[in-house]
C-alpha cells in the first residue's frame, strides 16, 4: 500500500513548535488509521469519521492531540493532514 502525507501548513507549524509531539510516531497513527479504513481489523486506533461542517474528514484520538485529516483514493493513498492539536483547538 503506497501512503503520500501531506501535511496543511497549521499542522506543520504545530509539529515544529510543539515537543509533545514526534513526526514519526504520528505518521505511524496515520499509516494504522488508513489500515483501519481499507479493512484492517487488527489495528487500534482511535478513529472517528466526522460529521457536519467536517463531513467527509476522520478525526484520530491519541490522549488530548487530535489530528483531522481527509483521504484521496487513487493508485498512491494521499492523506491530507488539516489539523493537528489539542482537543480545545480542534473543533
Amino acid at each position: 500500500m503506497n501512503v503520500r502525507i501531506i501535511y496543511s501548513n497549521k499542522a506543520e507549524k504545530f509539529l515544529k513548535n510543539t515537543p509533545l509531539t514526534n513526526k514519526s510516531e504520528l505518521e505511524s497513527l496515520i499509516l494504522n488509521a488508513v489500515k483501519k479504513l481499507t479493512g484492517d481489523k487488527k489495528v487500534n486506533v482511535q478513529l472517528k469519521a466526522l460529521k457536519g461542517k467536517l463531513l467527509g474528514k476522520f478525526r484520530i484520538r491519541k490522549g488530548n492531540l487530535r489530528i483531522i485529516f481527509w483521504l484521496e483514493k487513487n493508485e498512491i493513498i494521499i492523506v491530507h493532514i488539516d489539523f493537528i492539536g489539542t482537543r480545545s483547538d480542534a473543533y
